[in-house]
């Protein structure tokens, strides 16, 4: 196995310059595409599996952990319908929110998707998570 060590890392044309730590400390850990309609992981990266816990509830586990659990991640979801008016949360699972505090490990994560109007779980055609540490 071989070893690069630089300082600096540029693109071809010798612009956009990074150092290793710049790199190391703000890429996407893990990312999914999810299809909640159909328990299926469309694409991924990092992931090991998605765990369907019911209407709106999901477990998603990392395939290589993070060091702790304090890490973040955002997520959008859609039926991707173009018909949909209400507006959808993702957020931590009020399942494993609170006394509990595991909707954040550092191997999974756990997420509900609720129409936000009636505060109401729905799974979702697309569930698209990342992950940065």
């Amino acid at each position: 196995m071989s070893t690069l060590k630089v300082n600096t890392i540029q693109d071809a044309s010798g612009n956009n310059a990074s150092t290793a730590a710049e790199i190391r400390n703000g890429i996407c850990r893990a990312w999914i595409t999810y299809d909640g309609y159909n328990n299926n992981i469309r694409a991924s990266y990092n992931i090991a599996s998605v765990t369907d816990n019911g209407s709106g509830d999901y477990t998603i586990f990392i395939d290589t952990d993070f060091t702790d659990s304090n890490y973040c991640w955002t997520a959008a979801s859609s039926t991707a319908t173009g018909t949909e008016s209400e507006v959808r949360t993702v957020g931590f699972s009020s399942a494993s929110s609170g006394a509990s505090n595991n909707a954040q490990l550092a191997g999974s994560t756990r997420v509900s998707n609720v129409l936000t109007a009636s505060n109401t779980l729905i799974d979702t055609r697309y569930l698209m998570i990342q992950w940065i540490r």
